[in-house]
């Protein structure tokens, strides 16, 4: 242990935590300015910069925790419930990709669909589902709890930690860690079931799948995977013997310490994929068609839209100018990205398939018992 309270893995640890760090998060802001000055379909890049902003909070998160392992306890949970609010933006994205195509009478695109149960699943339900309006709730409703579980879970493990009642075993149901961790794992599958189902069910339209869904849903999980799973694994590794304490550091803290170190160094890969599956190239298209033009043609001939192939650089350049000028009258990169951080629409989401779910169903008790109270009523005045 160094005499700051670092824990170096090896020696240039910390530095290279650090600097993947520093690289993940500046790629990933790169991104999220590029589609700031570009902000031509809100409805679908108001999630992906939400998504963006995944990679420099684990990034940091990461940095941290390689830096002091002991403060892994206090902020990892934080960050991994921002990973359940990305998998809800991430379904939220699915649907605004159908709703661009379908319009406000999306679900419709999917009639007559069906979506394919998976083993074991079909052994219960059946092969398939029809994929309707009762379809899309449901799978809303699997990834929402998830978002709504997590913080709740996060809240629980601080005081457990503060109390001393958190580490133990995966078996050890007399300490909260056993506890936190099915539970989780329980609440993460349904999440990560009802993406899948989604998914397949997005899919079934060519004009959606060409938006390259696969990408951007092997990126959302892996995050998942690195986060979860590879931490699971380093904890059985502290259990079997294989990770201990050393240099003054309890295995659980170099459990941690080498995980948020791997992470740091993986998120600099997703973020570089980031690049290509949430490219910003398609609405810079749609946002400021000249410029896309003027840049394109520079690169491939062929990329220019049609209305700009028969014009001169001079007169692109031109076009360019006003396009920028526009934008900026129209909205500026800061509004962009103040939109990205507006939660509205999530928090009605959770009134609406949380809160009203629970109103109706204590009308409808409400309304039972006053048609009771009426029939009896009417009994007892037939009765006299």
């Amino acid at each position: 242990m160094s005499p700051w309270g670092r824990s170096d893995l090896f020696p240039g640890a910390n530095t290279i935590s650090a600097i993947a760090a520093a690289i993940a998060a500046t790629l990933s802001f790169r991104l999220m300015y590029k589609h700031a000055k570009y902000y031509g379909v809100p409805s679908e890049q108001r999630h992906i910069v939400r998504i963006l902003w995944m990679i420099p909070i684990y990034a940091v998160d990461c940095a941290l925790s390689t830096w002091k392992p002991t403060w892994s306890r206090y902020i990892d949970p934080g960050r991994d419930c921002y990973e359940a609010y990305v998998l809800y933006c991430f379904l939220l994205l699915l649907e605004a990709y159908a709703k661009r195509v379908g319009g406000d009478d999306w679900i419709s695109l999917f009639e007559g669909k069906r979506a394919h149960h998976p083993f074991p699943v079909n052994r219960c339900f059946g092969e398939s589902a029809a994929i309707d309006r009762t379809f899309f709730v449901a799978v809303e409703r699997a990834v929402l709890q998830y978002m709504v579980l997590k913080p709740a879970l996060a809240a629980v493990q601080l005081v457990l930690t503060a109390c001393d009642a958190y580490d133990g075993g995966l078996f050890d149901f007399t300490r909260g860690y056993a506890w936190i961790v099915w539970i989780t794992n329980a609440s993460q599958t349904a999440a990560l079931c009802g993406l899948v189902y989604l998914y397949h069910a997005v899919t079934e339209r060519k004009e959606l799948l060409e938006r390259g869904l696969l990408g951007k849903f092997l990126c959302i999980k892996a995050v998942v995977f690195f986060a979860f799973w590879q931490a699971l694994a380093f904890s059985l590794l502290v259990r079997v013997g294989v990770i201990t304490d050393a240099g003054g550091v309890s295995a659980d803290d170099r459990s941690a310490a080498i995980d948020d170190f791997v992470l740091c160094v993986e998120m600099v890969a997703i973020a570089i994929a980031h690049h290509r599956v949430f490219s910003y190239l398609e609405y810079r298209a749609v946002a400021a068609p000249a410029a896309h033009s003027l840049k394109a043609r520079r690169v491939d001939e062929d990329a220019v839209l049609a209305p700009y192939r028969e014009m001169s650089d001079e007169a692109l350049e031109a076009a360019a100018a006003e396009e920028a000028e526009a934008r900026r009258e129209k909205t500026s990169k800061r509004v962009a990205l103040l939109d990205s951080v507006d939660v509205s629409d999530v928090a009605s989401d959770i009134r609406r398939h949380l809160l009203s779910s629970r109103r109706a169903a204590s009308m409808e008790v409400t309304t039972t018992k006053t048609d009771s109270d009426g029939d009896d009523c009417e009994t007892a005045d037939a009765g006299e």
